[in-house]
């Protein structure tokens, strides 16, 4: 990943091109896996959707053996800002989609416990 650096400088728009690839794939990656998933609940879709998006791809790259050409590990690079970014910025969105659940307190796993006792 040496060199990335130069490679900005010398062609900003051509990385942040390449990093508006790895946002857009990312988040429709993210969005479709939750709609395939959204019959399962919201909190199962929203998880299923978050970790298809965010995935890693250095495995394929380790899997190449690193024998792929330059363009390739610009991308590479353009995918890791996502993995990052992605989190804090869908955040809000994911706590509209998926509410926080109730807390669990000793009056509510009691009645749990006698429904299920049931």
């Amino acid at each position: 990943m040496d060199g990335i650096t130069a490679e900005l400088l010398a062609d900003p728009l051509h990385m942040m091109s390449l990093m508006a690839l790895a946002f857009g794939l990312s988040l429709v990656a993210n969005a479709l896996t939750l709609a395939l998933f959204w019959r399962f609940g919201r909190r199962h879709a929203a998880t299923f959707g978050f970790s298809n998006g965010a995935r890693n791809i250095a495995i394929v790259i380790g899997a190449l053996g690193g024998q792929v050409p330059h363009e390739t590990w610009l991308f590479f690079v353009s995918t890791q800002f996502p993995i990052y970014f992605l989190p804090m910025l869908l955040k809000p969105v994911y706590r509209r989609l998926v509410p926080d659940p109730a807390p669990v307190t000793y009056e509510t796993r009691r009645s749990a416990s006698r429904q299920s006792a049931r």
